[in-house]
């Protein structure tokens, strides 16, 4: 960081608080910049998605567990915050947002400190704020921005994007075309008939051939999930199969 002083009627401009300054910025920038302090980020991250990957339906029923989750979620958010702290510092608040892995860093901090200071304030539980802890799980998109490779790959990626979107209007077209081929093969054919309580499909030994029969028994005449009863059904269907 470069700092010129210009002097006026052989007296200098008063420098104070503006070296100070400086020398706050040039000692952040000097440990955001540190290998060890980027270790140190890296490791705190691993740790945080260790401690979000431990919580599951029994951990309220264990308070002592659940009571140290929230002091590591709590010291996570802090060093998090800090970081984000000295980066400001370091870098200026405004060259900051000019990145946007920063960007991405800065939504999930904040998310991290709303969480926690809705669970201090007792009101995490309520519906309307429940889907704000969940955000947590964003902590691990923070790793993304500290490996150089993985930087590269999520770039070509979105750099792909058009692309990959051109490919995507080729299998519409493609799926459109056996949809429709599928409506006009199999609509209304997958019916079933199934037991009332279980959905399951009725024994052979009932005799059952069609609707008629299905309902005269008192079973149920029940479509499947997967059908070509019209096109967009067909496009669901295609694309459940596909993705197996």
């Amino acid at each position: 960081m470069i700092l010129k002083h210009f002097c006026c009627c052989a007296k200098c401009i008063p420098q104070g608080i503006h070296e100070r300054w400086t020398t706050i910025r040039r000692h952040s920038f000097s440990l955001v910049e540190h290998r060890y302090f980027e270790w140190f980020i890296i490791v705190s991250i691993v740790g945080s998605s260790i401690t979000l990957a431990l919580e599951d339906v029994h951990t309220r029923q264990q308070p002592t567990f659940s009571e140290v989750l929230e002091i590591f979620d709590k010291i996570f958010t802090i060093i998090f915050t800090l970081e984000l702290i000295l980066k400001w510092f370091a870098y200026g608040i405004k060259n900051y947002f000019t990145d946007g892995w920063n960007i991405l860093d800065f939504v999930i901090v904040v998310v991290s400190v709303l969480g926690t200071g809705l669970h201090l304030f007792g009101v995490a539980d309520i519906p309307a704020f429940k889907s704000m802890r969940t955000l947590r799980a964003l902590r691990p998109l923070k790793a993304l921005s500290k490996f150089a490779g993985i930087r590269i790959v999520v770039n070509a990626l979105f750099g792909a994007i058009p692309s990959i979107s051109n490919v995507l209007l080729v299998c519409l077209v493609f799926w459109l075309i056996f949809s429709i081929m599928g409506v006009q093969l199999f609509a209304g054919k997958f019916y079933k008939c199934v037991y009332v309580g279980t959905h399951d499909r009725v024994a052979a030994s009932e005799n059952v051939t069609n609707k008629t029969d299905c309902l005269n028994k008192n079973f149920t005449w029940e479509n499947s999930r997967l059908n070509f009863d019209n096109v967009l059904n067909g496009y669901l269907a295609l694309f459940q199969i596909v993705s197996y």
